[in-house]
């Protein structure tokens, strides 16, 4: 039995899609393209059922560990960051000399305007501004579209709840 191919799974996922959104289903791209993924080989597997059930619990148990990995060294990820955005506060770093060090580590444009505002006590547009500064020039246009998304809408969410503070 061959797997499916990339493919075949974008197909199978594409066409999965509506049905995903008009029962509200609550699952991810990834989780989908499991999904996927598990029914094609079902169905070129020459198994009986109980073998197919088995190959699909199989699949998901090995997607559960391998999320719980990834879990894991993104926790241990931010937690580093974190830490390195704290000593730099200590040493008196400055907050373009933070957001330099934060970047170059690899951390989200996202992830530095959060530590600029908690670990330097920076307002939200001037942690968006050192932000947007030092970005390296290779960082894709979508990051910097994204932080002004997210931006926005922080600064549309604390106007709300300065008008209806309940």
């Amino acid at each position: 039995m061959t797997d499916p191919s990339r493919d075949e799974v974008e197909r199978g996922s594409t066409a999965l899609f509506p049905f995903v959104q008009a029962w509200h289903l609550s699952l991810n791209p990834e989780g989908l393209d499991l999904m996927v993924w598990a029914v094609l080989r079902a169905v070129r597997s020459s198994g009986s059922f109980d073998e197919v059930l088995e190959d699909s619990r199989t699949l998901i148990a090995e997607h559960a560990e391998s999320h719980a990995r990834l879990l894991a060294a993104m926790t241990k990820h931010v937690a580093e960051f974190e830490a390195m955005a704290r000593q730099l506060v200590v040493e008196g770093a400055s907050p373009d000399a933070i957001a330099i060090s934060l970047l170059a580590s690899r951390v989200t444009p996202l992830a530095v305007l959060d530590q600029l505002r908690e670990a330097a006590g920076l307002q939200l547009s001037e942690a968006k501004e050192v932000v947007l500064r030092n970005l390296p020039p290779e960082e894709p246009a979508t990051s910097k579209q994204l932080l002004e998304y997210a931006v926005s809408r922080m600064e549309e969410e604390a106007a709300s709840q300065r008008e209806d503070p309940s």
